[in-house]
C-alpha cells in the first residue's frame, strides 16, 4: 500500500531523516505496533526526543482529523 509520499524509501530526493519521519507516519497509520523501542532507537539517530514527540503529535492530530472528516462525510450534517 502506498500512502502519502508513495515509495519514498527509494526516492533519492528525501533525506534519511525525512524517510524516517515518513516511515513513522506510515506505521502510525497502518501498523502502530511496529512503532516500538527499536523503531524509536532508529528515530533517535535523526531526531531529538522533543522532535519525535512533536512529529508523533502532528501525525496523531492529522490522523484524528481524517477520521473525524470521514464521519462528517458519512453523516452529512
Amino acid at each position: 500500500i502506498e500512502v502519502g509520499a508513495g515509495d519514498f524509501d527509494r526516492d533519492p530526493t528525501f533525506s534519511p531523516a525525512e524517510k524516517c519521519a515518513l516511515r513513522y507516519a506510515r506505521l502510525m497509520y497502518l501498523d502502530p505496533p511496529k512503532v516500538d523501542s527499536a523503531f524509536y532507537a532508529e528515530m533517535k539517530q535523526h531526531f531529538s526526543e522533543a522532535q519525535i514527540m512533536e512529529l508523533g503529535a502532528f501525525i496523531a492530530l492529522h490522523y484524528g482529523m481524517q477520521v473525524f472528516m470521514r464521519t462528517l462525510e458519512n453523516g452529512k450534517p
